[in-house]
C-alpha cells in the first residue's frame, strides 16, 4: 500500500490470495507489504432481482416479436444483407474478407472491398423503427466480426485495431431525412475494442449497448440503414 517516506511509495497495489499467502519481495524490510481492505464475508450474499436490467418485449406495434428487433445467424443465407456501395455479399465459406457471423461456419462475407466503408450493409426500413424501438432507451447489439485479406496473407497478423488502434471496425446507423434539406445523418453505434480485435482470420466480439434519438426515430424519415465499416 502506498506510504509516505520514498521508498515504500509503490501505490495502490491489489492482490487476491486463496488459500495462500502473498511475499512481496525487492522492498526494504520496514515497508508494509499488506493492507487489510476488508474482512473476508463468507456467507452467500443477497441478490435483489431489481438491482439487474431485464430485457422488454418489443412493442405490439412492432413487426418482429419478442426480444430481438434484428436477429441473423445467417444459416440460411444472407437474408436482406448485402455489401455497401460495391461491396460483394455472399454466404461465408471460409474465403478472405470481412465477416459478420454469430457462429463460425455460418456468416455473412463481404468481398472487393477497396474502401473501408465498403462493408456488410443492411436497409432495416421496413422493419418501421418509429414503431419498434423507444427513444434514448438502451438496446444490446451483439455480432462477432473477422478481418482478412481475399488471398490470406495477413492472416494469423495483428489487426491494425490491435496494434495501432486504427481501422477498428465499427457498426453505423444511417438515416434519410424528409425534406431533403434536412440532409442524412450517420451515427456510429458500436466500434471493436482493440484489446479484443485479435488477428487476421480470427473472430473478434464486438458487443455493446447503444441508443437511438428520436431524429432517428422519427416516422418522417426516408430511410434507415445500418453498416460495418474499417
Amino acid at each position: 500500500a502506498a506510504q509516505p517516506g520514498g521508498a515504500c511509495n509503490l501505490g495502490a497495489k491489489p492482490f487476491v490470495v486463496a488459500g495462500g499467502r502473498l511475499d512481496v519481495r525487492a522492498l526494504p524490510s520496514s515497508c508494509r507489504t499488506w493492507t487489510k481492505i476488508r474482512d473476508v464475508v463468507r456467507k452467500k450474499p443477497a441478490k435483489n432481482p431489481d438491482d439487474f436490467a431485464l430485457f422488454r418485449e418489443l412493442p405490439p406495434a412492432c413487426s418482429a416479436r419478442g426480444i430481438h428487433f434484428i436477429d441473423e445467424d445467417f444459416a440460411d443465407g444472407i437474408g436482406e444483407w448485402t455489401g455497401r456501395r460495391g461491396g460483394f455479399a455472399d454466404h461465408d465459406g471460409g474465403e478472405g474478407g470481412v465477416s459478420v457471423a454469430f457462429y463460425d461456419g455460418e456468416a455473412l462475407k463481404v468481398t472487393n472491398r477497396k474502401l473501408d466503408w465498403q462493408g456488410p450493409w443492411l436497409d432495416y426500413t421496413a422493419l418501421g423503427l418509429e414503431r419498434c424501438l423507444l427513444p434514448d432507451t438502451d438496446y444490446l447489439l451483439s455480432t462477432r466480426i473477422r478481418l482478412d485479406r481475399a488471398d490470406g496473407t495477413l492472416t494469423g497478423t495483428p489487426t491494425s485495431c490491435a496494434a495501432t488502434n486504427t481501422g477498428c471496425p465499427r457498426v453505423v446507423s444511417e438515416i434519410g431525412r424528409v425534406p431533403s434539406a434536412r440532409g442524412t445523418a450517420w451515427v456510429q453505434k458500436a466500434a471493436l475494442n482493440s484489446r479484443y480485435a485479435g488477428t487476421y482470420g480470427e473472430y473478434a466480439d464486438l458487443t455493446a449497448v447503444v441508443r437511438w434519438n428520436a431524429d432517428e426515430l422519427n416516422a418522417t424519415n426516408a430511410y434507415h440503414t445500418l453498416w460495418v465499416d474499417n
